[in-house]
Parts: C-alpha cells; structure tokens; sequence
C-alpha cells in the first residue's frame, strides 16, 4: 500500500461531512479534491447558503467542483484538471444526490465506492431509510459497494447491520447508519484498498421496490381517512368512499391501499416518524376559518382491549395525535386544538 490513499469525496450533506472529518484524522488517507452542489438560496428570506461540505473545504483549504443541477460538460473539465494536478485511487460518494456518470465512475486508478444507508439488496434508491422505517423492519445496515451505473447494484464490499429502535425518525436512521460508518470506514477503504476485503456481486433484482426520491405530496393523507383511526372515533365509515380518496401516484397513500384498515394506525404512526423532518406527515381539517393544512408531527397507536362494537370496520388499535402544527400556529397538543375541527 502507498504511503496515502489518495482520495476525492462526492456529498453535499453534514453525513458526508462526518465522513469527511473521519477520514481527514486518519494517516492513511489524503483528500484531494470534493465535488458538491454549488451555494443555494434558502428560506424565506433565500439566503444564499452554503452546505456542510462546502463550508468544510473552505475551512481546510481543499480544491473543490460547484456542480449546478448536474455533471455537466463544465463540470466535467475541471474535474478532469483537478484529477490531473491531484490524481486520485479512489472515489467515495456519500450522501450525494447526483447520477454519476460512467466517465466519472473510472476515473480513479483504483474504483469508484458509495456508502449506502440499507441491507442492499434492500431498499434500493436516495431515501432508504424513510421506506424502511415505513416498511417497520427491525433490522437494518450500513453498506460499502462499488458504484456502477445502475443504482445501488454494484458489488458489496462489507455490509455492518443494526437494529432499529421503535421510537426512531429518519434523522435517527440516518446518523446511527452514518455514525456505524465513520466508526469502520478508515478500515474498510484500507482493507479494500490493500486486496484484504473481497466485493462480493449483488443479486440483480431487489426484493424490496424502489426507495425513490421522495415529495409532500407522498407525505399527505385526506382527513377523513386519518380521522377513522382516531381514538374515540365511532362513525361506520363507507371504507370504498375512503379508499376512493387516496391518491393513486402517492406514496402513503399507495401504502393504505395495500393494507387492512385495522393496520393503518400502524402504518401512520411509521409514517409520522419516517417523513421526519421532511417531507412531514400532513393533511388537511375543516375548521371554523375554512381548511387548513395540519402537520402531525407525532403521534402513537393505543390498543383498546375492552371496546367491543358492531361497526363494519372496528379499529382495536387507534391513533393518538400527540404534537401538531397547524398552518398559521405554532405547534401545540392536539388536545389543546382538536376543538376548531369542524365535523
């Protein structure tokens, strides 16, 4: 093994950043050169905003690529100069977000890797670990692959699992999966670097769909469906009415469909922890200044052991809203506001 591993590292978010950091300490390993979205505008006032890598660059001095909306010609020539003026063995891709072309992919004299947040063959895709969490598997990994140009196929180069924790959101999956990585990653490169760690191929199909990219609209549900899983809730519902209301190009909904109702409590319970922080768990209530948008920002599912009813649909599990924010409010109890919804 050379007396550094020359690498150039791919990211945009603070998991990247982590990795970063992780890697800057260790002797084995030399950055030359990151690639990273370029500053954008944020919030309302869309201040021009810089993200965790880039701020990072700039503090330690380290040449970097400002990408647009994706790896374009101009990209590509200085990343092409950079990799001559500082050539690199490997590329490590973490918490990217852009496709990465096949030129790209062979640029270093040793490989292209990318550090995965899921047990692939599971979970294929950018948010792997909102569909887990949705999915409500116990188990999950961390996973270093080759990258190829088919999405999270590329040969497994070591796979470290975890268990998940019942109260986790997406923030939680995320930082334990990248907090696992740093932990080993140093070894891993080394290791894979020196010929020690075999890539062992990834079976072609997934047996999980794909954890695509996702949008708020996948987040939203109507009310009267959330509203049958409500505790105290005691309408006989016309369940075709409701499963007529559930869009068919969104994500939660599309889930519903495919469950008992009996089961939605769960399901919405996941979802409220999965779409956290982002895209959130929404709907729409009909209150006394017309409908507003309500984000449920937690929730937990009660079993009624002791209801007994003749309903069509009888729900022994029932959702309880905990913390909400109701559009033009601050976020508050549900108890403290579910007065203002109009029935």
């Amino acid at each position: 093994m050379a007396t550094h591993i020359n690498l150039a590292i791919a990211g945009t978010t603070k998991h990247t950043l982590m990795c970063l950091e992780t890697l800057m300490k260790d002797g084995r390993f030399k950055i030359q050169w990151l690639i990273t979205p370029a500053p954008k505008k944020i919030g309302r006032q869309q201040i021009l905003t810089l993200n965790p890598v880039h701020a990072w660059a700039n503090s330690q001095d380290i040449p970097l690529v400002l990408l647009d909306e994706k790896i374009d010609r101009t990209a590509q020539k200085k990343i092409l100069s950079l990799n001559q003026q500082h050539p690199v063995n490997l590329l490590l891709v973490v918490d990217f977000g852009y496709y990465i072309p096949r030129w790209l992919l062979k640029l270093p004299t040793h490989n292209t890797l990318n550090l995965h947040p899921s047990a692939l063959p599971k979970w294929r895709g950018s948010s792997p670990g909102q569909f887990v969490l949705l999915a409500g598997e116990k188990k999950s990994a961390i996973t270093l692959m080759e990258l190829v140009s088919k999405m999270d196929s590329g040969p497994i180069i070591k796979q470290l699992s975890f268990t998940i924790k019942n109260a986790w959101t997406s923030t939680d999956y995320y930082q334990h999966s990248f907090n696992l990585a740093t932990q080993n990653l140093g070894n891993w490169l080394a290791n894979y670097s020196d010929g020690k760690l075999k890539p062992k191929i990834q079976p072609a199909s997934s047996p999980t769909p794909m954890a695509h990219k996702l949008s708020k609209p996948d987040a939203f549900m109507p009310w009267s469906v959330l509203k049958l899983t409500l505790v105290h809730n005691s309408e006989n519902p016309d369940i075709k009415q409701l499963l007529n209301e559930l869009a068919e190009n969104r994500l939660l909904s599309k889930l519903l469909k495919q469950l008992e109702p009996a089961k939605w409590p769960e399901l919405i319970e996941r979802a409220s922890r999965a779409f956290a922080p982002w895209p959130l768990l929404w709907t729409k209530i009909p209150t006394t200044k017309g409908e507003k948008r309500m984000q449920i920002l937690s929730c937990a599912v009660n079993t009624d052991e002791n209801t007994k009813s003749a309903q069509v649909v009888h729900l022994q599990n029932k959702l309880q809203l905990k913390r909400i924010k109701i559009e033009g409010q601050q976020t508050a109890d549900w108890k403290q506001v579910k007065s203002i919804v109009q029935e």
